[in-house]
């Protein structure tokens, strides 16, 4: 197993952790995200470990992969991720999925110690109650979510597709649909909603936020998406301006890629690690 940073065992001294969560068995449409941790820390090898934008170099930092979580079942998953929360008290990690339903563990072990919002970045809204009676479905990891900490906790930034159930619930939550954020522009969408979050987050991100032409190996590729520095901006934003104490990136299936999805991914695990280092 690929990693992007490895010890031998939980290393305690680390101050920022990295996870797998190899889990696929609430996927709606394309299976395969199982595969997405390895394929990130595979692509995380081409990234040079210097950010020149922020000055800091990631072989300075402390970092510790812990390695792929056991998942063989959902319950497993949430089991494991509890054990996983608990063992990073007081610090700061990032969940590499797996398709979108790997949130919600984290989320819920999270909720017990903070007074927790959620930031979903995603093509889609995730809301409804339940899909092809899995309710535990990537499709309505949301709606898990809103239920676990209320509905004035949870945002959502991106969504251009959506059920007819979704758009309804969606009207209990805080949204920033595509076509609003076309409309406002990216910046203004950006602002707006970085100015709604008070509470420690939890960050998730959808690898399908980003157009498909850029990142085709995802679980649900939409059209019409962000472009890849406009997402940039968006994280590097709410890095600067919200207390995101935790985060995941989802959806990453290697089998529809052409390394771009997992290249985007592992860039990702950068600038959020980054980040919180500008802020140490």
């Amino acid at each position: 197993m690929m990693k992007l940073f490895t010890s031998s065992g939980f290393d305690e001294a680390a101050k920022f952790v990295i996870c797998g969560v190899p889990f696929d068995g609430n996927c709606s449409y394309r299976k395969g995200a199982a595969k997405g941790p390895d394929a990130i820390r595979d692509a995380s090898w081409e990234i040079e470990t210097y950010m020149i934008d922020k000055g800091i170099d990631f072989d300075e930092l402390s970092i510790h992969d812990a390695g792929n979580l056991a998942c063989e079942t959902y319950k497993g998953l949430v089991k494991s991720a509890d054990e996983f929360v608990g063992r990073c008290a007081g610090r700061q990690f990032v969940a590499l999925g797996g398709e979108h339903s790997v949130t919600y563990p984290f989320v819920k072990s999270l909720a017990k110690s903070h007074d927790l919002q959620v930031l979903s970045i995603d093509a889609h809204l995730d809301l409804r109650e339940s899909y092809k009676n899995n309710r535990d479905s990537n499709a309505s990891v949301m709606r898990r979510i809103s239920e676990e900490i209320g509905n004035d906790n949870l945002f959502e930034f991106g969504a251009r597709c959506a059920s007819r159930e979704d758009w309804e619930y969606s009207k209990n939550i805080s949204i920033a649909p595509m076509k609003d954020i076309r409309k406002d522009g990216v910046a203004r969408a950006i602002e707006k909603l970085t100015k709604k979050i008070k509470k420690p987050l939890y960050l998730s991100i959808d690898m399908d936020i980003i157009d498909s032409c850029y990142a085709p190996g995802v679980g649900n590729p939409e059209v019409f998406g962000l472009l890849p520095l406009e997402y940039l901006e968006l994280i590097r934003a709410v890095m600067k301006n919200c207390d995101v104490i935790s985060a995941d990136i989802v959806e990453v299936c290697p089998k529809y890629d052409n390394g771009a999805t997992a290249l985007l991914a592992a860039q990702t695990v950068f600038e959020i690690i980054g980040g919180w280092a500008e802020k140490a």
